[in-house]
Protein backbone atom coordinates (compact mmCIF):
# COMPACT_ATOMS: atom_id res chain seq x y z
CA UNK A 1 0.00 0.00 0.00
CA UNK A 2 1.34 3.49 -0.67
CA UNK A 3 0.18 4.67 2.44
CA UNK A 4 2.99 2.97 4.05
CA UNK A 5 6.69 2.87 3.13
CA UNK A 6 8.55 -0.27 1.05
CA UNK A 7 11.78 -1.40 2.34
CA UNK A 8 13.92 -3.46 0.19
CA UNK A 9 16.81 -4.59 2.26
CA UNK A 10 18.47 -1.55 3.39
CA UNK A 11 16.40 1.25 1.44
CA UNK A 12 13.34 2.35 2.26
CA UNK A 13 11.36 3.25 -0.54
CA UNK A 14 9.05 6.37 -0.13
CA UNK A 15 8.05 9.34 -2.15
CA UNK A 16 11.34 11.16 -4.05
CA UNK A 17 13.18 8.46 -3.50
CA UNK A 18 15.60 7.22 -6.17
CA UNK A 19 15.90 3.56 -7.19
CA UNK A 20 19.18 1.85 -7.21
CA UNK A 21 19.79 -1.36 -8.44
CA UNK A 22 19.90 -2.84 -4.69
CA UNK A 23 15.97 -1.88 -4.42
CA UNK A 24 15.04 -3.91 -7.42
CA UNK A 25 12.91 -6.90 -7.60
CA UNK A 26 12.65 -8.67 -10.58
CA UNK A 27 10.94 -12.02 -9.88
CA UNK A 28 7.61 -10.33 -9.23
CA UNK A 29 5.07 -10.92 -11.62
CA UNK A 30 2.23 -9.87 -10.08
CA UNK A 31 1.64 -6.50 -7.79
CA UNK A 32 -1.43 -5.23 -6.19
CA UNK A 33 -1.22 -1.92 -4.18
CA UNK A 34 -3.54 0.35 -2.61
CA UNK A 35 -3.51 4.10 -3.39
CA UNK A 36 -5.11 7.33 -3.00
CA UNK A 37 -4.49 8.08 -6.52
CA UNK A 38 -6.35 12.04 -5.20
CA UNK A 39 -3.47 12.84 -3.07
CA UNK A 40 -0.46 13.61 -4.95
CA UNK A 41 2.49 12.02 -2.22
CA UNK A 42 0.78 8.60 -2.89
CA UNK A 43 0.99 9.10 -6.78
CA UNK A 44 5.04 9.60 -6.20
CA UNK A 45 5.01 6.65 -3.89
CA UNK A 46 3.33 4.59 -6.98
CA UNK A 47 5.87 5.83 -9.15
CA UNK A 48 8.34 4.85 -7.18
CA UNK A 49 7.10 1.29 -6.14
CA UNK A 50 6.51 0.27 -9.74
CA UNK A 51 10.16 1.08 -10.70
CA UNK A 52 10.93 -1.17 -7.85
CA UNK A 53 9.59 -3.93 -9.40
CA UNK A 54 10.51 -3.94 -13.72
CA UNK A 55 9.14 -7.51 -14.87
CA UNK A 56 5.44 -6.77 -13.51
CA UNK A 57 3.46 -8.22 -16.10
CA UNK A 58 -0.09 -8.12 -13.92
CA UNK A 59 -0.97 -4.99 -12.18
CA UNK A 60 -4.08 -4.19 -9.69
CA UNK A 61 -4.70 -0.85 -8.02
CA UNK A 62 -7.59 -0.09 -5.51
CA UNK A 63 -8.64 3.27 -5.38
CA UNK A 64 -8.27 4.20 -1.66
CA UNK A 65 -10.85 7.65 -0.73
CA UNK A 66 -9.76 8.50 2.76
CA UNK A 67 -7.91 11.33 2.26
CA UNK A 68 -8.66 14.91 0.33
CA UNK A 69 -7.55 15.52 -2.71
CA UNK A 70 -4.13 17.41 -3.00
CA UNK A 71 -3.33 19.14 -5.61
CA UNK A 72 -4.35 19.69 -9.33
CA UNK A 73 -0.76 18.83 -10.85
CA UNK A 74 -1.40 14.95 -12.20
CA UNK A 75 -1.49 15.80 -15.83
CA UNK A 76 1.89 17.72 -15.87
CA UNK A 77 3.41 15.44 -13.58
CA UNK A 78 2.82 12.44 -15.71
CA UNK A 79 3.61 14.34 -18.87
CA UNK A 80 7.06 14.69 -17.52
CA UNK A 81 7.38 11.41 -15.98
CA UNK A 82 10.46 9.57 -17.08
CA UNK A 83 10.23 6.21 -18.50
CA UNK A 84 9.30 3.28 -16.12
CA UNK A 85 10.29 -0.32 -16.77
CA UNK A 86 7.39 -2.38 -16.08
CA UNK A 87 4.78 0.21 -17.94
CA UNK A 88 6.37 0.71 -21.06
CA UNK A 89 7.54 -3.18 -22.06
CA UNK A 90 6.31 -5.66 -18.86
CA UNK A 91 2.79 -4.79 -18.09
CA UNK A 92 -0.43 -7.45 -19.97
CA UNK A 93 -3.10 -6.48 -17.77
CA UNK A 94 -4.43 -4.26 -15.12
CA UNK A 95 -7.11 -4.11 -13.32
CA UNK A 96 -8.16 -1.17 -11.76
CA UNK A 97 -10.79 -1.87 -8.61
CA UNK A 98 -13.28 0.37 -6.91
CA UNK A 99 -12.81 3.08 -9.79
CA UNK A 100 -15.80 6.42 -9.83
CA UNK A 101 -14.21 7.93 -12.68
CA UNK A 102 -12.38 10.94 -10.89
CA UNK A 103 -10.08 13.04 -13.00
CA UNK A 104 -7.08 11.54 -10.51
CA UNK A 105 -7.97 8.01 -11.66
CA UNK A 106 -8.95 9.08 -15.48
CA UNK A 107 -5.32 10.79 -15.87
CA UNK A 108 -3.42 7.36 -13.85
CA UNK A 109 -5.58 5.40 -16.63
CA UNK A 110 -4.68 7.22 -19.18
CA UNK A 111 -1.00 7.52 -18.60
CA UNK A 112 -1.22 3.60 -18.50
CA UNK A 113 -2.51 3.14 -22.00
CA UNK A 114 -0.53 5.94 -23.72
CA UNK A 115 2.76 4.42 -22.40
CA UNK A 116 2.41 0.53 -22.15
CA UNK A 117 3.20 -1.37 -25.08
CA UNK A 118 2.21 -4.91 -24.27
CA UNK A 119 -1.21 -3.93 -22.60
CA UNK A 120 -3.95 -6.99 -23.74
CA UNK A 121 -6.65 -5.88 -20.84
CA UNK A 122 -7.79 -3.65 -18.65
CA UNK A 123 -10.58 -3.83 -16.25
CA UNK A 124 -11.89 -1.02 -14.34
CA UNK A 125 -14.05 -2.33 -11.26
CA UNK A 126 -16.95 -0.39 -10.04
CA UNK A 127 -17.81 1.11 -6.32
CA UNK A 128 -20.55 0.60 -4.84
CA UNK A 129 -23.52 1.33 -7.31
CA UNK A 130 -24.70 4.16 -5.46
CA UNK A 131 -21.37 6.04 -5.48
CA UNK A 132 -20.88 5.78 -9.05
CA UNK A 133 -22.66 4.68 -12.27
CA UNK A 134 -22.37 2.23 -15.19
CA UNK A 135 -23.04 4.96 -17.49
CA UNK A 136 -20.16 7.09 -16.18
CA UNK A 137 -17.71 5.12 -16.77
CA UNK A 138 -18.73 3.69 -20.05
CA UNK A 139 -18.23 7.99 -20.79
CA UNK A 140 -14.90 7.32 -19.40
CA UNK A 141 -13.92 4.66 -21.52
CA UNK A 142 -15.10 6.36 -24.85
CA UNK A 143 -13.09 9.54 -23.49
CA UNK A 144 -10.33 7.33 -23.30
CA UNK A 145 -10.63 5.55 -26.68
CA UNK A 146 -10.28 9.00 -28.43
CA UNK A 147 -6.69 9.44 -27.18
CA UNK A 148 -3.73 6.95 -28.61
CA UNK A 149 -2.78 4.37 -27.24
CA UNK A 150 0.67 2.43 -26.97
CA UNK A 151 -0.69 -0.75 -27.62
CA UNK A 152 -2.23 -1.69 -30.63
CA UNK A 153 -4.86 -4.01 -29.68
CA UNK A 154 -6.58 -4.08 -25.88
CA UNK A 155 -9.96 -5.03 -24.27
CA UNK A 156 -11.19 -2.83 -21.45
CA UNK A 157 -13.74 -4.95 -19.45
CA UNK A 158 -16.27 -2.86 -16.81
CA UNK A 159 -16.69 -4.91 -13.78
CA UNK A 160 -20.23 -4.59 -12.26
CA UNK A 161 -20.18 -4.08 -7.86
CA UNK A 162 -21.76 -6.97 -7.29
CA UNK A 163 -19.08 -9.03 -9.14
CA UNK A 164 -16.08 -6.99 -7.24
CA UNK A 165 -14.87 -7.18 -3.66
CA UNK A 166 -12.10 -5.26 -3.44
CA UNK A 167 -8.43 -6.49 -2.99
CA UNK A 168 -8.06 -9.49 -0.90
CA UNK A 169 -4.57 -9.54 0.54
CA UNK A 170 -5.24 -12.54 2.69
CA UNK A 171 -5.16 -14.92 -1.00
CA UNK A 172 -1.74 -13.53 -1.50
CA UNK A 173 -0.54 -16.13 0.37
CA UNK A 174 -1.73 -19.00 -1.53
CA UNK A 175 0.76 -19.93 -4.03
CA UNK A 176 -1.48 -22.50 -5.80
CA UNK A 177 -3.38 -19.64 -7.24
CA UNK A 178 -2.56 -17.87 -10.54
CA UNK A 179 -3.90 -14.06 -9.65
CA UNK A 180 -5.10 -14.28 -5.50
CA UNK A 181 -6.42 -10.59 -6.19
CA UNK A 182 -8.82 -11.86 -8.78
CA UNK A 183 -12.24 -12.99 -8.23
CA UNK A 184 -12.78 -16.21 -10.71
CA UNK A 185 -15.64 -17.14 -12.11
CA UNK A 186 -18.27 -14.75 -11.99
CA UNK A 187 -19.79 -13.03 -14.47
CA UNK A 188 -18.69 -9.60 -14.48
CA UNK A 189 -18.50 -8.03 -18.19
CA UNK A 190 -20.92 -5.28 -18.57
CA UNK A 191 -18.70 -3.48 -20.98
CA UNK A 192 -16.62 -3.47 -24.83
CA UNK A 193 -13.97 -5.09 -26.21
CA UNK A 194 -11.80 -2.45 -28.57
CA UNK A 195 -9.55 -2.40 -31.09
CA UNK A 196 -7.54 1.11 -30.70
CA UNK A 197 -7.93 2.09 -34.07
CA UNK A 198 -11.50 1.14 -34.61
CA UNK A 199 -12.38 2.77 -31.53
CA UNK A 200 -10.89 6.22 -32.39
CA UNK A 201 -13.48 6.53 -35.25
CA UNK A 202 -16.13 5.03 -33.21
CA UNK A 203 -15.79 7.56 -30.57
CA UNK A 204 -15.41 10.66 -32.68
CA UNK A 205 -18.71 12.14 -31.75
CA UNK A 206 -17.84 12.81 -28.13
CA UNK A 207 -15.37 15.33 -29.22
CA UNK A 208 -11.63 15.50 -28.01
CA UNK A 209 -12.44 16.03 -24.35
CA UNK A 210 -9.11 16.91 -22.20
CA UNK A 211 -9.32 14.91 -19.00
Amino acid sequence: MCAHNLQIGNTVIKAGTNVSPRSLVPSVKILALKVNLGVFNEIQMLVNFLRCFPNIETLHVESARADEPTGNGYIEFFKELSPIECVQSRIKMVVLHEIYGDLSEVTFIKYITQRANELKKMTLALPDKRRTTVGKMIYVVKTLAITPWASETCMVLLMAPEAEHGLNFHRAAALSIEDPFLEHGRSSSVSSMRENRECKDQYKQYGEETI
